[in-house]
């Protein structure tokens, strides 16, 4: 009778869940642990917004480790000689064996995560489902990292090959990022990589983008026992990352396959070996060789000679990688010298290509037919800093003067660093194409790429942030003043007075001790959060206006509404402190509001010797704190205070 082939062994398979119990023990163990203490001090719902989508992205870093130490002691039996021969000697199938550690890696991971989800089931209560959305995600990057940990494996001949070479797979791309980083791009005036290219070709750093969940705000309730709000949350569904986990997870089933191929085509002599295919040590020779040679370039650039520890990494790593490749020491011959000349020219032109620019990378500027919006900041957009200036075009004359201008500042790419002054201008030029090109310059005073490139960063929109003051005004999260804060029903009012004041040019951003003082920040259509600290010059009429009001100066645009929500009141006279009764509370700040009408009072602006008004009032959702002195005994609420009792005979000192 003809025996079938069987592509499975479940003896081998216990042996490998058996011998190998320690690994994934400990994984179970330490997952536990996690949640456990995660669990204890977080309700569901803190639990499932909070600390879920930070699990999913965790166990990318969780994973990549566990599967290239599981593959590495599962496949283990291929790196030494006698136990390879002795188990191929055995009837069964090369299938069967890379079958049965494939399965028995997966078991390894699937078991534990199940346990795991089950206890995040019971925790998550109403958001129990996300359990299994937890499980769906540690899965699939699972399958990735085990099936990359799988074909280094099989493409090496001993545990510390198969590590190198799968942190290789995981990381080139960053590798590849921190090559043109600190070797080719300080060679490039103005030129800036987008780091996002690359991270998405590295698993671990890009599953750090995503949010994979979303909560959103329904209601939020103020508490007076704590002071704080309270927020209420609603799931809306799943975000973005899971078609990239998809993606991650069909990778590493193909290459699952791929290591059926390898195997096949593996020599079981290979073992112990760096590289098990001979074809391939040529290739590795040269990218160990480059990872050493970007190694010393990093310290090269921490102590300033970059060019020198580049020669030095080169030497190092090129004898290196042949040393570890050949098994042995002696590997300075003249054909080897050969390859190493190679090497080196072939690096010396690399850079010599990069610095003289003959790609014209440096030199490059756009065909304002190719663009269709530049964005002008002074922060990079990818990098937005928290006050940050941005306009984008796209009109084709003002491309046409941003082009313009860009190619005048390569003519003063020497005067970048000369002491003048100078502006700071990124140009993100998203191109038809759907390519999108970022330059940064530091622009110097008196180009004229320099009156450009202010004159649209600091037009009015760039430099208040909003285009409509009563679209903008609902979506401010705070508002404070040379004054105090400001209440939210006076948002709209402030802003329309600052975009007059603004249009006039009496809004910018220099900070002066003869200017009114504004900051706020708001969400805007985009979703960015913007942020502004603004000064406002005192010949502004509108804001003038405003900071001269004394209901905006107070605090209130309903007086009763002030009062209601008063929450102390504290009065300071010549360093002594006055107790004033809370049913004199609003009789005290009537009075304080003739001396602000009079002048006599003067908010937030300290003089010593005077007398101290201060107040906190809880209105429309805020706490709103105010501070005023009084310096003239002609006031009236020194006169208040007297006629009433509270001012002493003689007042204490110290």
């Amino acid at each position: 009778m003809k025996l079938r082939t069987s592509f499975f062994k479940p003896v081998a398979l216990k042996k490998d869940i058996l011998r190998f119990a320690p690994i994934w023990a400990l994984y179970l163990i330490g997952m536990m642990m996690i949640l456990l203490e995660m669990g204890s001090y977080n309700d569901y719902d803190n639990f499932a917004r909070n600390h879920l989508p930070g699990l999913v992205t965790a166990f990318g870093i969780v994973n990549l480790c566990y599967a290239g130490i599981s593959a590495n002691l599962l496949f283990g039996d291929l790196y030494n000689t006698k136990m390879c021969y002795s188990l191929h000697a055995m009837p069964y199938r090369r299938e069967s064996w890379l079958a049965t550690h494939l399965i028995a890696g997966l078991l390894f991971s699937l078991v534990p995560n199940l346990i795991a989800s089950a206890y995040m089931m019971f925790r998550l209560e109403d958001y129990w489902f996300l359990a299994l959305y937890w499980l769906l995600a540690s899965t699939l990057q699972f399958i990735f990292f085990y099936g990359v940990a799988t074909v280094s494996a099989l493409l090496t001949g001993n545990r510390f090959a198969m590590l190198l070479v799968y942190a290789g797979f995981n990381f080139v791309a960053m590798l590849l990022y921190a090559t043109v980083e600190v070797i080719y791009l300080p060679m490039l005036e103005g030129v800036l990589t987008n780091v996002e290219g690359f991270t998405r070709f590295s698993p671990v750093v890009q599953l750090f983008q995503y949010k994979y969940f979303t909560f959103t705000r329904i209601e939020n309730q103020y508490t007076d026992i704590y002071d704080t709000y309270k927020y209420f949350y609603r799931y809306d569904g799943l975000s973005d990352g899971w078609g990239y986990l998809a993606i991650l997870g069909c990778v590493g089933v193909v290459a699952m396959f791929l290591s059926f191929w390898l195997y096949r085509k593996r020599h079981l002599e290979s073992a112990g070996d760096f590289i098990a295919f001979p074809k391939l040590k040529g290739l590795a020779c040269v990218i160990m060789t480059l990872c050493v040679t970007l190694c010393f370039a990093l310290v090269g650039e921490l102590f300033g000679n970059t060019i020198l520890w580049l020669i030095v990494g080169l030497i190092i790593g090129f004898f290196g990688s042949l040393m570890l490749l050949e098994r042995r020491l002696k590997v300075f011959r003249k054909r080897t010298f050969l390859g190493f000349a190679a090497m080196a020219v072939a690096v010396t032109l690399s850079v010599l290509a990069i610095y003289c620019d003959w790609f014209g990378i440096e030199s490059w500027t756009p065909k304002a037919g190719h663009v269709a919006s530049v964005t002008v900041s002074d922060t990079r957009n990818d990098h937005p800093s928290y006050n940050g200036l941005r306009t984008t075009l796209e009109d084709e004359y003002d491309i046409q003067q941003i082009i313009t201008a860009h190619q005048d500042a390569l003519t003063h790419l020497d005067d970048m660093y000369n002491g003048k002054q100078y502006i700071y201008v990124y140009l993100t030029y998203q191109m038809k194409s759907g390519r999108t090109v970022t330059r940064y310059y530091r622009v110097p005073f008196g180009s004229e790429s320099y009156d450009v490139f202010r004159g649209y960063l600091y037009n009015t929109e760039s430099v208040l942030g909003f285009t409509d003051a009563a679209a903008a005004a609902p979506n401010i999260t705070y508002m404070y003043t040379s004054a105090g804060e400001v209440t939210p029903d006076m948002y709209e009012k402030v802003l329309i007075a600052l975009q007059k004041d603004a249009a006039n040019g009496f809004v910018d951003m220099d900070h002066s001790e003869k200017a009114y003082y504004i900051e706020y920040s708001f969400m805007n259509e985009e979703g960015e959060n913007i942020y502004r600290s603004l000064s406002v010059h005192k010949q502004a009429s509108e804001f003038s206006a405003l900071m001269q009001d004394p209901q905006f100066q107070m605090g209130y645009t309903d007086w009763d509404q002030l009062m209601a929500g008063m929450k102390m009141v504290d009065v300071m006279y010549d360093d002594y402190g006055l107790s004033i009764l809370g049913e004199d509370w609003e009789d005290l700040l009537i009075t304080l509001r003739k001396d602000v009408e009079s002048g006599n009072a003067k908010a937030n602006e300290y003089v010593p010797n005077s007398i101290r008004v201060y107040y906190e009032s809880r209105v429309n959702g805020r706490n709103q704190y105010r501070e005023f002195y009084i310096t003239s005994k002609n006031s009236y609420v020194y006169d208040w205070l007297n006629n009433q009792g509270y001012l002493p005979k003689e007042v204490p000192h110290g």
